[in-house]
């Protein structure tokens, strides 16, 4: 494939992807709020929040891993650059495991360090647990989507986004349709995002 055709594909598929999540975002928040009480939605976003200051962290080692490989890749450099992705695999399962300390810690503590009603403890411990368990699991596959960058082909990165965007949002509509709202289903959305993007 030409390098022009890629850049269209790319392009197109990066603009899907920012036209779909747009969507959901704008159709699917809503409803999530106004079936959700403003107090347990708080602690979505403060789930989030974890997670972001959490992945500044990771975020250095993974661009830096890319450079790398990229460059052993065009070098035809095979073996360096299996080093180098080997060796990121296998730091972002050492933070992984190193940072799982403080989080399981938060999830048993977290009625003494949160002020959350009695009534939302257990909903907002498992969001918690499994905001806490995607952040892992993406910690962990994070390197694989250097390939599609060393390939040129973002736009299977972005295609792999669109299919998780829309596994979150069947997940929501599902369980919001199904079940009684629960401020946990967000994070099992998450959750079922992270997976497609794994796969």
């Amino acid at each position: 494939m030409s390098q022009k055709k890629q850049l269209a594909i790319n392009f197109i598929a990066q603009i899907l992807f920012s036209i779909i999540n747009l969507g959901i975002s704008f159709f699917l928040v809503p409803h999530i709020i106004s079936s959700l009480n403003a107090s347990a939605y708080a602690f979505i976003n403060l789930s989030n929040d974890f997670i972001n200051y959490a992945s500044l962290i990771t975020v250095a080692l993974n661009s830096i891993a890319g450079r790398y490989i990229t460059l052993a890749i065009h070098k035809k450099q095979n073996k360096e650059a299996n080093i180098y992705y080997n060796s990121v695999i296998v730091a972002n399962i050492i933070m992984a495991s190193v940072l799982l300390i403080p989080m399981t810690l938060f999830v048993i503590f977290m009625d003494s360090l949160l002020n959350i009603p009695a009534n939302l403890l257990g909903d907002v411990r498992i969001l918690f647990i499994i905001v806490f368990t995607n952040f892992i699991i993406s910690l962990i596959t994070s390197v694989f989507s250097s390939t599609t960058f060393v390939t040129n082909k973002l736009y299977l990165s972005s295609i792999a986004s669109i299919g998780s965007q829309i596994a979150r949002c069947i997940v929501l509509l599902v369980l919001f349709s199904l079940f009684e709202t629960n401020v946990c289903f967000v994070g099992i959305a998450s959750f079922a995002s992270t997976l497609v993007i794994a796969i």
